[in-house]
C-alpha cells in the first residue's frame, strides 16, 4: 500500500505543481485539499501519512492546521511550503509542531527527499518493539565520514530505539530526529568539508543535487580533509534525548548568530540546519569553537 501524501494549497496550480514533484516518487499516492479545514475533513475519513502545506491560505490556514493535526493527528508529520513575507507564521508553525520546511524556491531539490524521510520515519513509529518498553537507558557513539547517504542509516537507528521506548509523542521523536539529521549534515558540509553556505547554494542552483554530490565528491579528496569525521553521542533516556554532535572543522561564530530570530533564517532557505535545529528540540548549545552541538529533548 502506497503511502498518501495530502498536499493542502488553496491554489489549483500550486497543488497540481506539488503534485507532480511528489509522483516522481512512485511509492507515494497523493491526494489534495484546497485549506486546512478541507484537509482535517479529509484526514478524519481517511489515512493520510504526511501532510504538505502552504501557510498562507483563506479560511485555516497551515499554522491553524499545525496546532489542530497536534492535538488530533500528532502520529502525522507535516511539512511546510515558505516563502518570502510568511517567516513569522512559519517559524510560530515549526514550534508548534510542523516537523520540517522547504522553501517554494527549492521544492524541486527537496521535497520528495523530505516527505519520503518523514513518512518512514512515522511507519517505523507505528511499528516499535514491544521489547523497548523495557529499555530505560540507551547509548549510541557513531563516526560518519563524508557519505550523506550513512546520515538516514544512523538517524533511523536512533529514531528506532527512541519509538520502541517511546520516548515521547510520535511528534517529538520525528521533529528531533529532523533536527538530529540537519546537525549530522552541517557537521560533515560546513564543519569537515569546510563548505560554505553560498557555495552549498550557488552549486545548488547551477545543478541541483548533482552539482552538490560533485562538490562534496571534490572536497572529500582533498588530502586535509578526507579523513575527518563526525562524532555522534546519542543519550537515550525515558524522560530525556540528548544528542551531542562532534566535527573537526574550525567552528564557526556561534555568538553571531545568537540575537537572531527564527525569521531571519527563512529567507530563501538561509541557514536551513539551524533553523530546524532551534525550532525542533528545546535547548541547543554550542561549545566555545562552535565545532561541537549539543541538542537535548525533554519530555515531560
Amino acid at each position: 500500500m502506497k503511502p498518501v501524501i495530502l498536499v493542502v494549497d488553496d491554489s489549483r496550480v500550486d497543488r497540481r505543481l506539488v503534485g507532480g514533484l511528489l509522483n516522481q516518487q512512485t511509492t507515494f499516492d497523493v491526494k489534495f485539499a484546497s485549506d486546512g479545514n478541507d484537509a482535517l475533513r479529509r484526514m478524519s475519513q481517511s489515512r493520510i501519512d504526511a501532510v504538505v502545506t502552504d501557510i498562507v491560505m483563506p479560511g485555516k490556514g497551515g499554522l491553524q492546521l499545525v496546532q489542530e493535526m497536534r492535538k488530533h493527528y500528532s502520529q502525522t508529520p507535516v511539512v511546510l511550503m515558505t516563502a518570502c513575507g510568511n517567516e513569522d507564521i512559519s517559524a510560530e508553525a515549526l514550534t508548534n509542531g510542523a516537523s520540517s520546511y522547504v522553501p517554494k524556491s527549492q521544492l524541486g531539490d527537496r521535497l520528495s527527499l523530505t516527505v519520503a524521510r518523514l513518512v518512514n520515519r512515522a511507519m517505523t513509529d507505528r511499528c516499535r518493539s514491544l521489547s523497548g518498553k523495557l529499555m530505560t537507558t540507551s547509548v549510541f557513539h557513531f563516526e560518519i565520514g563524508h557519505d550523506l547517504f550513512m546520515i538516514e542509516t544512523v538517524v533511523n537507528t536512533i529514531h528506532r530505539t527512541m519509538s520502541s521506548m517511546q520516548i515521547g509523542d510520535p511528534s517529538d521523536r520525528i521533529r528531533a530526529c529532523t533536527a538530529l539529521e540537519e546537525a549530522i549534515s552541517n557537521a560533515i558540509l560546513h564543519g569537515n568539508l569546510e563548505i560554505g553556505e553560498m557555495e552549498l547554494a550557488a552549486a545548488r542552483r547551477s545543478g541541483g543535487n548533482l552539482a552538490v554530490n560533485r562538490l562534496i565528491e571534490a572536497r572529500s579528496r582533498q588530502p586535509n580533509l578526507r579523513d575527518r569525521r563526525a562524532r555522534l553521542r546519542a543519550e537515550l533516556h525515558r524522560d530525556f534525548a540528548r544528542f551531542s554532535i562532534c566535527d573537526q572543522g574550525h567552528g564557526f561564530d556561534a555568538l553571531s548568530r545568537a540575537g537572531h530570530d527564527l525569521r531571519d533564517y527563512f529567507d530563501a532557505g538561509k541557514d536551513r540546519g539551524l533553523t530546524l535545529m532551534h525550532s525542533l528540540v528545546d535547548d541547543i548549545a554550542f561549545n566555545e569553537s562552535a565545532n561541537e552541538v549539543t541538542l537535548a529533548k525533554v519530555h515531560a
